[in-house]
């Protein structure tokens, strides 16, 4: 920019009340590093290297050919007045952007490279940075920095490999987004704070807690002020200066669907409606993979939160003593939890109970209880013979009646129903009244006798002579 230039645009800010108060420019120059400018395979100007400060304020040289000749500078938000165009206005901000102050960039070589790269848009063909005021001094090597910061500025424009897709999860459940583009640190995450999350190198890892539909919004991470300014005083030959807001870049979304997680409740009855304890089951997803096992309580049994889709459930271990059930059910989960009522038939044992009088079978009748002292069947022999079903269990046989001319068998017999002791038989033996056989004076005293004591009926015994 040559000088009668500047002063022309000097007098037209004025007129039009662009500019605003002078700011004060300060410079601390680092010792060891100068940088040599070469236009037209020569050097044409070199100098020890500054921070520029601008109030406090870090900016950039974009005038090399210029020195600063004044403390004084005024600050302008139209960047043509630097005179480069709008494209090399945004290659600067990503140069700026990627550059000195960058994550992990905060050393002086970035600053070097950031530099450097922002003099290339003037007539400077290269720059050759040593460690004093000669040539032939040692070099400084930064073309790993200006590399990287040119790596991460062709990937600018590139988002994330998961940007712009919807996603799909359950509660509690963990979802990891691999950013195969590598730009993930590029970002700041707007998230609901009910999805806890972390970030480890190129991986976005989602936990959430509560179900519903999500919005997570990605914003550029804002490393620099938000408007690109140039600083200059226009009425004297001085050295242009520049501070560079972020490049624009697009900003992005993904949805983030949380199904809710459910449980599978099996109500284990038998045909009593009694709970069972102890009855197994496994639980399957929809490719028969197994993801609960579970065992029936005194109450309703529940499996583990599973998220929503289809299930099967099956039985593994029946109780003892009832039929095990083989049925496959199909269970789908949606937004409540399921009820699965699932009935056990007891195991029923065939009792035979025959009641005798001596070598003869006679009629008798017969309570059962249970161990707890309940009844649960009365019924009477035919012929001598009562068969009866029970369940598994430990059980209680008492006689209550018997035919005429038998003494009733008091004796409780004890008895169990298992898997070795079913279909199994119990013989009750009843003694038979034997009446006295006596002379004939003593014939009316057996009469009364036979009445008083035959339990039953009349029996009546008359002894020949």
């Amino acid at each position: 920019m040559n000088k009668k230039y500047k002063i022309l645009v000097f007098l037209m800010l004025l007129f039009i009340s662009v500019s605003v108060k002078a700011e004060t420019v300060t410079q601390e120059f680092i010792d060891g590093v100068w940088s040599y400018h070469y236009r037209n395979g020569d050097v044409w100007t070199f100098g020890n290297l500054p921070y520029n400060y601008l109030e406090g304020k870090l900016v950039y040289c974009i005038q090399p050919d210029a020195r600063i000749t004044t403390s004084n500078y005024y600050t302008y938000g139209d960047f043509s007045l630097s005179g480069y165009s709008e494209d090399v206005r945004r290659e600067m901000e990503l140069i700026s952007y990627y550059g000195y102050g960058y994550e992990g960039h905060n050393t002086l070589k970035y600053y070097m490279a950031t530099q450097e790269l922002l003099w290339l848009f003037s007539k400077d063909e290269y720059i050759k940075w040593t460690t004093s005021n000669s040539r032939s001094s040692s070099e400084i090597d930064i073309s790993y920095e200006k590399e990287e910061i040119k790596k991460l500025i062709r990937s600018h424009d590139v988002l994330p490999s998961f940007s712009n897709i919807n996603f799909e999860t359950n509660v509690n459940d963990e979802i990891e987004l691999i950013d195969y583009n590598s730009v993930l640190g590029k970002y700041d995450i707007e998230i609901d704070e009910s999805i806890n999350y972390e970030i480890n190198d190129n991986k976005l890892i989602l936990k959430p807690s509560i179900k519903g539909e999500y919005i997570i919004n990605f914003n550029p991470k804002v490393n620099y002020n938000s408007d690109t300014l140039i600083y200059d005083d226009f009425s004297i030959r001085t050295q242009t200066l520049a501070s560079f807001g972020k490049p624009s870049l697009n900003s992005f979304s993904i949805k983030l669907i949380v199904n809710p997680k459910n449980r599978i409740i099996i109500n284990k009855t038998d045909e009593d409606n009694n709970n069972l304890e102890g009855v197994s089951f496994e639980i399957y997803d929809k490719d028969y993979n197994i993801v609960d096992n579970i065992v029936s309580s005194n109450d309703k049994t529940s499996s583990k939160e599973l998220a929503k889709g289809t299930y099967y459930v099956k039985e593994t271990k029946e109780l003892y003593g009832f039929v095990k059930d083989d049925n496959l059910y199909e269970i789908n989960l949606n937004d409540k939890d399921e009820e699965l009522n699932i009935i056990n038939e007891k195991i029923k044992c065939e009792v035979t109970v025959i009641s005798m009088g001596n070598d003869n079978k006679i009629d008798a009748s017969f309570n059962i209880f249970d161990r707890n002292g309940y009844l649960i069947y009365s019924g009477s022999t035919i012929n001598g013979v009562l068969k009866v079903e029970l369940p598994y269990g430990d059980y209680v046989l008492k006689e209550i009646s018997v035919d005429n001319g038998y003494l009733l068998n008091n004796k409780e017999v004890n008895f169990t129903v298992n898997d070795i002791s079913c279909t199994s038989t119990l013989s009750i033996l009843n003694e038979e009244i034997k009446m006295p056989i006596t002379t004939s004076t003593n014939y009316k005293l057996n009469y009364m006798l036979l009445f008083l004591f035959n339990i039953g009926g009349l029996f009546f015994v008359k002894k020949n002579n």
